[in-house]
This record gives structure tokens, C-alpha cells and sequence, in this order.
């Protein structure tokens, strides 16, 4: 899967999202609230990694004019099979040397 959570708070300025997402390579990010969407939006144009958005709130869909990359919902997901072999098997392959979380102060 190759993701590594880097926690983004919705106190932080846009600029500093900015530049976690630009600095972590973030592909895809995770947005919890509609806070964090608006500043997303801000930034987002700076982001030419960024690939999609996975939403948590379905308010979002609202403003999903407000950016350039595809928007998800996590319901869209809950709606999938799971493949639980599959899961299993990437699980095995963590080793202790992966990185768990990037965290910016």
C-alpha cells in the first residue's frame, strides 16, 4: 500500500498545511471536517502531487467544486468487499523498520 499517516490539525494555517503536504509527498489526504477542507482549498493548487481527497463528512460533497482532485467519501469504501486474505498477507510483510507515522511540530 506504501501510506504513511501524517496527522494534519485543522489549527494549523494553510500555509503549513501546505507545506506538510508538499514536504511528505502526500498523495492523497484524509480530511476529517469541513475546517479542514476550506483549508485544503487554499492550498491545493501548490499540491501538484495530490492525487484525491477521502472525506469523512458528507457536508463536503457540497464543495467538491472547490477542488481540482477527486473527492471520496469513506462511505463509498464501506460499500467494497473486503479481501481479508489480502489484508492478511500485506500485514506479514511489515516489518519493524516501516514508518508508522510522520509527525510535524
Amino acid at each position: 500500500m506504501g501510506a504513511v499517516s501524517v496527522p494534519i490539525y485543522t489549527s494549523l494555517a494553510p500555509a503549513e498545511i501546505q507545506y506538510i503536504l508538499s514536504d511528505s509527498g502526500a498523495k492523497m489526504i484524509a480530511v476529517s471536517n469541513k475546517t479542514l477542507f476550506e483549508k485544503l482549498a487554499t492550498v491545493q493548487s501548490s499540491l501538484p502531487g495530490l492525487r484525491w481527497v477521502l472525506g469523512f463528512d458528507a457536508s463536503l460533497m457540497v464543495s467538491q467544486e472547490e477542488i481540482r482532485v477527486p473527492l471520496y467519501l469513506i462511505k463509498e469504501f464501506e460499500r467494497l468487499p473486503a479481501d481479508l486474505e489480502s489484508l492478511d498477507t500485506w500485514n506479514k510483510t511489515i516489518t519493524g523498520d516501516r514508518i508508522a507515522s510522520l509527525i510535524y511540530t
